[in-house]
């Protein structure tokens, strides 16, 4: 079974998304990997390189409230 480049982004995308609950992490940023943070920080480039942080993990902000805006 070939696999299209659609359901390759969509896996991709399902296996970004995270699998536990951010609320501890309102406000800053958390650098996730299959699904679980490995690291968190109020400030991106300090969670880039915080040695726990792999090159392929994805850095997202988590935002305050619900709210699509960051506010740290």
């Amino acid at each position: 079974m070939t696999i299209t480049p659609q359901e390759s982004f969509e896996r991709a995308q399902r296996a970004a998304m995270p699998a536990v609950d951010l609320t501890e992490y309102e406000g800053a940023w958390v650098a996730l990997r299959d699904g679980h943070v490995v690291a968190s920080s109020l400030h991106p480039v300090a969670l880039r390189n915080n040695p726990a942080v792999s090159a392929d993990d994805m850095l997202i902000p988590v935002p305050m409230d619900g709210h699509s805006i960051l506010i740290a």
